[in-house]
């Protein structure tokens, strides 16, 4: 089985490799407010 997901995010794509990257941005904005996410 294979997954995809995609999705578009209008800014700098510095600024969003930096969130993407940084743990607690990544985990700020890559989970629902009733999920638990932890960055490793």
């Amino acid at each position: 089985m294979k997954i995809m997901v995609s999705t578009l995010v209008e800014a700098p794509l510095q600024e969003v490799w930096r969130a993407y990257t940084t743990p607690g941005d990544s985990k700020a904005w890559n989970a629902a407010s009733s999920i638990t996410l932890r960055a490793m």
